[in-house]
Order: C-alpha cells, then structure tokens, then sequence
C-alpha cells in the first residue's frame, strides 16, 4: 500500500527554546545563519566556505525528528548534505560529528524514491533562470525517526562556482501522516501572477515580474475522526497565515515539497447521523515563492 501524503506544519526547529548556530555568513548583515528560521523562503543564509557550511540546532532536551527540510538552496549536484544528530554538543568540526554522532540521513541528489533526497536548479532545462524557479524545484527532503537534543546540518559543495551555499528555509519537525491517502488525480497547476501595467502620461508600460508559483487542491475522501482531529490541527495551527511542507507521494518523489499557504477554507462533507465519519475533506494551497 502506497505511503499516504506526509505533511510538517510544526516546525520544532523555530520554537523559542531552540538555539541556533552556523557557519560564518558571507555577510552577516544581508545573509545571517538566522534568516533559515525566516518564514520568506527568500530570505536566504549564504554559509561563506561551501566546502564547510554547517548549521548547529540545540533543543534543550532529546527531541523526537521525524522530517527534516530545506528550500531554495544553490547547491549543485555533487553536493554532500548530511545531518547528524547526537545527546550532546560535539562542537562545529565535521569530523567530530561523523566519528561520534547518529548520521542521520545522507542526501543522494536526485534519488526520489529514496528517504532522503535533495533536487537542484540543473533538473529543470526549460531556460528558466534560477531565481525564476520556485522552491519545489530546488529543495531537499529526508524522513527518519530519531530522538536527540543536538542537530548538525552540514554541507560540503566543492565545486559550487558561487563559493558560498546558500540557504532560504531550513525545517525540521513530526509530519503527519493521514491513514486516507488523497484522492487520485489531485488539482495541481503553475501560475504566474506577473502582469502589465500602463504608465500614467505617457504610451509607455513596465512589467511587474513575479516568481512562478504552484497552486493546488487536495482532498480526502472518508475521513475518520483521528485523520479529522490532525488535519484540523494543521488548518488551526497555520490557518491562511504560515506555510505548510506537503509531500504529497513520499514513496515515488520524496521532493514533490511544496511550502504553501492554504488559500481556502477546510471544507468538510459530513454524514447526517452517522458515525462521526466525514465523506470528503479539502482544501486549497498556494506556495510561497
């Protein structure tokens, strides 16, 4: 049976408890390690060695991981990209990390129907500039089940041409995961908002570019209480106001990850005297770009 659609919408990674530390910045003003925690995927790190970028989380306490994700990087395909995990600070040398710590999860480019994966600008070929593609298309996503209080993220991309890596939105926490998978096709599209616009006084016009972004619908059919009460605690916790991470076939394409506001309400078909049981669930999604 098929993996279910896997969503994250707690970020244990941003609570206030959490400390964060990192690689030097290439400026620390425009581009600080702090700006991975900044819900604008676009607003992006830029880890000054990218032979040794590396950033350090330290929950307090053992924390419980079960997904871990990060958008709109530059890394290249040859890019090692590990996480580790460990009961206690190793410190920020690599090599300390891999000799006493939990590895993780190792990221293999393009392996979609690994655990853990990353995806880069290169596999699309249409033209399209980088900073036109939105963050599904570069994105890196691994699943786990693994308990510490210390998390090191690393990555070595030596033969990245920008000598920096560069990372926008940086995630870990415990996706949920429906026991009804979404209903068979789903409503997925791009859209580009850009458009037009006349100047005043003279026969002249300007184009206000806008990045391409998908939108989409999914929607659950047969809805139990438990599935209702996890959805329902996703749509409370993030509302239209916070992205949601929505894989929605972990097992054939771990990097189909969209990072999408909900755009509608969570609509709801109920049987009149039944059990408690829902016909349909849906909702709609636009991702941030």
């Amino acid at each position: 049976m098929a993996t279910s659609i896997r969503i994250l919408h707690n970020y244990l990674t941003d609570a206030s408890g959490v400390t964060l530390t990192g690689g030097t910045p290439t400026d620390a003003t425009q581009y600080p390690v702090a700006n991975v925690k900044d819900a604008r995927v676009r607003k992006v790190t830029r880890i000054a060695d990218e032979t040794n970028a590396w950033l350090k989380f330290d929950f307090g306490a053992a924390t419980q991981l079960t997904m871990w994700a990060f958008l709109n990087h530059n890394l290249t395909s040859g890019a090692t990209v590990r996480l580790f995990g460990h009961t206690s600070d190793l410190g920020n040398a690599v090599a300390d990390w891999v000799a006493s710590a939990t590895l993780v999860a190792t990221f293999a480019h393009n392996s979609v129907a690994s655990t853990a994966s990353f995806i880069t600008s290169g596999l699309i070929t249409s033209g399209a500039a980088v900073s036109d593609l939105p963050p599904r298309y570069k994105n890196g996503n691994a699943y786990f089940n693994v308990t510490k209080r210390w998390w090191f993220f690393h990555v070595d991309d030596t033969g990245n041409a920008d000598s920096y890596v560069e990372l926008g939105r940086v995630v870990g926490g415990r996706y949920i995961e429906p026991t009804q998978g979404i209903a068979q096709p789903f409503n997925l599209g791009i859209e580009d908002e850009s458009e037009e616009l006349a100047l005043e006084g003279v026969a002249q016009t300007v184009m206000r570019a806008k990045t391409p972004f998908h939108a989409g619908e999914f929607r659950h059919s047969v809805v139990g209480n438990t599935d209702l009460a996890s959805l329902a605690e996703m749509y409370l916790n993030k509302g239209k106001k916070f992205e949601v991470l929505f894989n929605p076939e972990p097992d054939t394409n771990i990097n189909e990850l969209y990072y999408a506001k909900l755009t509608s309400r969570m609509g709801m078909t109920k049987i009149l005297g039944g059990s408690g049981a829902l016909t349909t669930l849906d909702f709609g999604w636009k991702e941030s770009a």
